[in-house]
């Protein structure tokens, strides 16, 4: 990835996706796994993967709902299998769970591939040699991945992560990813300002200068 493109992706998720709501997106989505764990940790072994990979979609899809609703972030309603996407300014924001060897689960959706095609203009930033011109488009769509171990034996109760990541059109690449903990680290660093104060001095001391013979 670019430089210029990872800038724009932080920043855009920066200013429009508040801290709070990371926060509860995290949260939720580590008491969802718990959930899911509990509810099928009796089943047996050779069912366990299929019943703990439901049982995750229907926890996580309604911890996701319950933190875009105490945001205020509207959202399709629940429904069957249906994933969740909330709208948030010009972020389309969705979720999927996934081993971490392997993130392309989440091309199963048509949804979500329908979703990521908003990211397009942001390949043309990563190849441009690729896609041609560049464009700009007004939507980013983004996605909380919760990564959980391919061994249904170790930590199968929670994810071993929650990361944001924001892919290409077809779910392939992470034109960004990161662990949430470690974006939430990005609100906390202050932001690049001038020192007014000191601008103020040197122009005093300047003006001072000027208006000696």
């Amino acid at each position: 990835m670019t430089s210029q493109a990872e800038k724009t992706i932080v920043d855009a998720l920066l200013k429009h996706l508040p801290k709070a709501l990371c926060h509860g997106l995290e949260e939720g989505l580590v008491a969802a796994g718990a959930r899911a764990y509990r509810d099928s940790a009796q089943r047996h072994e050779g069912h366990l993967p299929s019943v703990l990979g439901q049982s995750r979609h229907f926890h996580s899809n309604e911890q996701f709902a319950l933190a875009l609703d105490m945001a205020s972030v509207v959202h399709n309603p629940l429904r069957g299998n249906d994933i969740i996407i909330g709208e948030l300014g010009p972020l389309r924001i969705g979720r999927f769970c996934t081993h971490h060897s392997k993130w392309n689960n989440a091309k199963r959706s048509k949804r979500r591939l329908d979703v990521a095609s908003h990211n397009q203009w942001l390949e043309r930033m990563v190849q441009p040699r690729l896609f041609g011109e560049q464009s700009k488009g007004p939507l980013i769509a983004v996605f909380l991945v919760s990564v959980y171990s391919s061994d249904v034996r170790i930590q199968p109760e929670l994810p071993l992560s929650v990361e944001i990541a924001v892919l290409d059109t077809t779910l392939s690449e992470r034109l960004f990813s990161e662990p949430l903990n470690v974006f939430l680290g990005r609100y906390a660093q202050p932001a690049e300002q001038q020192d007014i104060a000191r601008v103020r001095l040197k122009a005093a001391v300047k003006k001072q200068q000027d208006s000696q013979p």
